[in-house]
């Protein structure tokens, strides 16, 4: 019976020996091919691969990130770039970048999210390489349908709404919408409704509803009408009441004040038509220097048109009244001049 155990005992102590230089000899291995190359961690025993420092492989485990409280992550001293922690608070990993921490979206940022950053460049940006007509970089649909407009070009962002706003823009000092294009309109507006306006501006209080602005060359606002039918412009005061001035003309350069030009050789309609349906005058005309009013026609050898035309078809008052209140005045109160063979004065 002892021989018997006492070999038993000496197979063992070999083993054991056997075990611990296997031990000292995967050390120095390990050892040294840490310091020398990249580590693999792997059931198989496989190398790590040659673009990674360490190489974690497993199908049946993870990998576990530090975890704490977001009071705890907050506390860590001089943390590292890039550094990851997952916050038990929040449930989900955080990372420090610019001298901050960042949450890590969740999946497919899951709904209601709300992020903060400080950040000299773009906080969230998506892009689309496609150029084709109808991508999009961002589409929002504020409804369970939309409006059931399509797009005709490309968009980096797409409002959706089948009845509020497409895309709303609030401010308190500067601009709610601002756009800006170097070779085409910098906001086009269209709408398909003969009550509603493809740009519309609104102000409350003593502002301006719509400003064009122009730096250098250019029209402040342009109008236009195409087709055989609409204005170009309309300028309209819907109170009874008001007493302020329908459009006011202000210039301070050495100009014409206002042009028109009638172009359509064919056109027999008033340049100028003026009806006043009350008692001021239709058309008042002062001037502190030079001329008041100065009419001058030139027919083109056309006859039969007057160039001054007076009409008075109602009350009994004068058809035509001169003022000199200047008792200085030594020139006449009316001058006329005819170089025709017709009557001067009829």
């Amino acid at each position: 019976m002892g021989q018997p155990i006492a070999n038993t005992l000496a197979i063992e102590s070999k083993l054991n020996n056997m075990k611990k230089i296997l031990m000292v000899i995967l050390t120095v291995n390990c050892l040294l091919f840490l310091k020398a190359q990249n580590v693999g961690i792997n059931n198989a025993g496989a190398a790590p691969h040659s673009s990674a420092m360490l190489d974690i492989n497993s199908t049946t485990k993870g990998m576990l990130t530090p975890r704490m409280t977001s009071t705890q992550r907050a506390a860590i001293v001089s943390p590292a770039e890039g550094l990851i922690v997952y916050d038990t608070n929040t449930k989900s990993f955080w990372y420090y970048n610019n001298s901050i921490w960042n949450e890590i979206p969740k999946g497919n940022f899951s709904l209601p999210y709300a992020g903060a950053t400080a950040s000299l460049t773009k906080v969230f940006s998506i892009g689309n390489t496609n150029t084709s007509v109808g991508s999009v970089a961002i589409y929002g649909l504020n409804s369970n349908i939309g409006s059931g407009y399509g797009i005709n070009n490309t968009a980096g962002v797409w409002g959706d709404n089948s009845d509020g706003y497409g895309i709303y823009g609030t401010s308190n000092n500067g601009n709610g919408v601002y756009g800006i294009s170097s070779q085409n309109h910098g906001i086009f507006g269209t709408s398909g409704n003969s009550q509603s306006a493809g740009v519309y501006g609104a102000h409350f209080s003593n502002g301006t509803g719509v400003l064009g602005l122009v730096i250098s060359g250019g029209v402040g606002v342009h109008g236009q009408a195409h087709g055989t039918s609409g204005k170009a412009a309309v300028f309209e005061i819907t109170d009874d009441s008001n007493t302020d001035t329908l459009m006011k003309l202000v210039y301070k350069g050495i100009g014409n004040g206002l042009v028109m030009d009638f172009s359509n050789s064919a056109n027999t309609n008033h340049a100028i038509s003026v009806f006043n349906q009350g008692y001021g005058s239709a058309i008042h005309a002062k001037s502190n220097k030079g001329v008041t009013a100065l009419f001058e026609s030139d027919n083109n050898g056309y006859s039969g048109n007057e160039v001054v035309q007076i009409i008075q078809n109602g009350f009994t008052g004068s058809l035509l009244k001169l003022h000199h209140n200047n008792t200085n005045n030594l020139n006449e109160a009316a001058f006329i001049h005819n170089s025709g063979k017709g009557n001067t004065l009829k």
